[in-house]
């Protein structure tokens, strides 16, 4: 991880939050099978998805300039969504692993649109 901060993360950021709004609703919808009322679990998860889908060419190229400050505010963000007790570890793997699903989610539904 670096210290320059050259790139922000934005668009790293809205991906994580695209990533972790999407798994879970996904998460809730389906733990009794879905349901047509499911549908208004994942529509805020979905309100997200235009910021990601902006930016996400600029997310490995944010993902490669990391500081120390800029993974602390990604740590903030996942317990924002799943806990303020959650351990900084797993806050940190959840990070990485929510922008990957991010960006995995955003292309695909890029490919599929285009």
């Amino acid at each position: 991880m670096g210290e320059s901060e050259k790139y922000g993360i934005k668009e790293l950021d809205e991906a994580l939050v695209f990533g972790l709004s999407a798994g879970k609703a996904a998460i809730v919808a389906l733990a009794d099978g879905f349901q047509p009322g499911d549908l208004f679990v994942l529509l805020p998860a979905l309100q997200t998805g235009p910021e990601a889908f902006a930016g996400i060419n600029k997310v490995p190229t944010e993902l490669a300039d990391l500081s120390d400050a800029e993974v602390d505010h990604l740590v903030g963000t996942v317990r924002k969504y799943l806990g303020e007790a959650l351990p900084t570890e797993k806050a940190k793997a959840i990070a990485f692993k929510g922008v990957q699903f991010g960006l995995v989610a955003v292309q695909l539904l890029n490919a599929v649109r285009s």
